[in-house]
């Protein structure tokens, strides 16, 4: 177990924590939201590489804190979820208290560590990133007494050319004359959901069912506000056999389109994203954009034996050699 040295705690609050108005303000939540209550919370942690004239400096962490600081003054993340009895039918009702109570910043060093630990390792090195999340344990319905937010298996990546590669093939296929019914996310996916289908060596008459989350942010008619930070999005399932040559029993979420790189907290970019441990369920696939422009990752929670079926799956594998 990788040695976490434990250097302070400290909650961080907006800096215009006395503003009556942000402090009595609430935002009630939509369906979309109350659906995820019951969930653990989502975490998903950047990994930067620190320059050698800030190893030893601690004003770093000042600077963080500071400007942390001012983004609270987007008052919904420095609030708490609220619970609220409602006298005339029995039932409790979840808001978001926007209190300033502020959110938790964690300084933590762990020596001997280093970021090529992680980055040249084939599998998560659980060991070390499990203990890179401080709400391990936190389910979303927590947020009435914890911070809504606090700061602290196999990734398949897809180079950009690949990924032109591989939209490219899909829509041939496809007959298509533009290139672009099929996405290149699409593409991607497809060409997962292959290899896991064959990796798994399924009965051929098995059902499998494939789950992706769709947003509906730029699909809402009227659109939803700029300012709506809630949940927006659907799970949308698919149905087929194994032995249908367009399978899965899968579920894909997030977003090539997230800007997960673009964040410079004073490492410069980062170099590598990824979830906790508890959000790894088997059959979970996480895709991220990659760190160079254009490229994808997939992070992918599937049993030892697939992934092992996987890797010697030509196919698949010819889509990553660069």
């Amino acid at each position: 177990m990788t040695p976490i040295l434990h250097i302070s705690t400290s909650t961080i609050r907006p800096t215009n924590d006395g503003d009556d108005e942000l402090n009595h303000r609430s935002i009630e939540l939509t369906p979309w939201d109350l659906r995820l209550i019951q969930v653990d919370y989502i975490q998903k942690g950047l990994l930067f590489k620190k320059s050698a004239e800030t190893e030893e400096s601690s004003s770093l962490i000042d600077h963080l804190k500071s400007t942390l600081s001012r983004t609270f003054n987007f008052y919904p993340l420095a609030g708490r979820f609220a619970l609220t009895k409602n006298d005339n039918d029995n039932t409790y009702s979840f808001f978001i208290d926007c209190n300033g109570n502020g959110a938790e910043f964690v300084h933590a060093a762990a020596d001997g560590v280093k970021v090529e630990d992680i980055l040249d390792s084939v599998y998560f090195a659980d060991d070390i990133v499990n203990h890179l999340f401080c709400m391990m344990d936190a389910w979303n319905y927590k947020g009435i007494t914890k911070p809504l937010l606090a700061v602290q298996r196999v990734v398949f990546h897809f180079c950009k050319e690949k990924v032109v590669e591989l939209k490219s093939k899909a829509n041939v296929e496809m007959g298509t004359i533009d290139n672009n019914m099929i996405s290149s996310l699409q593409a991607h996916m497809a060409h997962l959901w292959r290899a896991v289908t064959r990796a798994r060596n399924l009965n051929p008459n098995q059902e499998v069912r494939y789950r992706i989350a769709v947003g509906v942010r730029q699909r809402m008619e009227p659109p939803l506000p700029k300012e709506y930070i809630g949940n927006g999005a659907l799970g949308l399932i698919v149905k087929c056999t194994a032995g249908d040559p367009a399978t899965l029993d899968l579920l894909t979420g997030c977003s090539p389109r997230f800007n997960v790189y673009g964040n410079d907290f004073g490492w410069g970019r980062s170099v590598v994203v990824q979830s906790k441990t508890q959000e790894r369920k088997v059959g979970k696939l996480t895709v991220f954009p990659g760190p160079k422009e254009g490229s994808i990752n997939f992070e992918c929670c599937l049993w030892p034996e697939t992934i092992r079926a996987m890797a010697g799956d030509a196919e698949f594998m010819q889509a990553m050699l660069t």
